[in-house]
């Protein structure tokens, strides 16, 4: 009944979380005129549906403003991801790092793990197919979030493999012809 229950409420939380940064970036996105700027329609382009307003003879573009909103949030959902994904990779190395096998087994594993390396990759073109289905609401905030996650893709990808796998390689070759040493003496 325990682990029920911690479920539940971990379902709640999570829930709690996610509405409260959607609220939080609409908010955003409201109040921050650079937000609207990078993520709202090109000033050129009025098209979109229009909603009637309170005042009669006045409409309010919505289109531009929803196309918007839903690129900003695509593209924090991908930098999180993205994020997540580095650190799930740098958790894999670590365990494979601190693993009691010997070194030869350990270079083998890492070869397996490079699909934990590239996660960033496959999440920044997942962020440019998904805002290219968005072209249609907001073309300027689409092609921004298109090609920004894809290039931060790239960069943490890059980050994983030169901050997190190459200095973890480097320490287990160390360490094999170390032991190596000893073993010859």
């Amino acid at each position: 009944m325990g682990k029920i229950l911690k479920r539940i409420l971990t379902a709640f939380l999570v829930i709690f979380v996610l509405a409260f940064l959607a609220w939080l970036l609409s908010y955003m996105y409201d109040s921050i005129p650079v937000l609207q700027t990078l993520f709202g329609s090109s000033s050129g382009n009025q098209a979109g549906l229009r909603v009637p307003t309170d005042d009669p003879g006045k409409v309010e573009l919505f289109m531009p403003v929803f196309g918007g909103k839903i690129s900003l949030f695509i593209f924090t959902f991908i930098i999180f991801l993205q994020i997540f994904a580095v650190v799930m990779a740098a958790h894999v190395v670590k365990k494979i790092v601190k693993s009691n096998y010997n070194a030869a087994y350990k270079l083998a594993r890492f070869k397996n793990a490079d699909t934990f390396l590239d996660l960033p990759l496959y999440i920044g073109l997942f962020g440019s197919v998904s805002s290219f289905l968005l072209i249609s609401f907001s073309p300027q905030s689409s092609r921004l979030v298109a090609y920004s996650s894809t290039l931060i893709g790239i960069i943490f990808s890059v980050i994983a493999r030169l901050g997190i796998l190459y200095p973890a390689k480097e320490k287990i070759i160390s360490d094999a012809a170390s032991e190596k040493l000893e073993i010859n003496e």
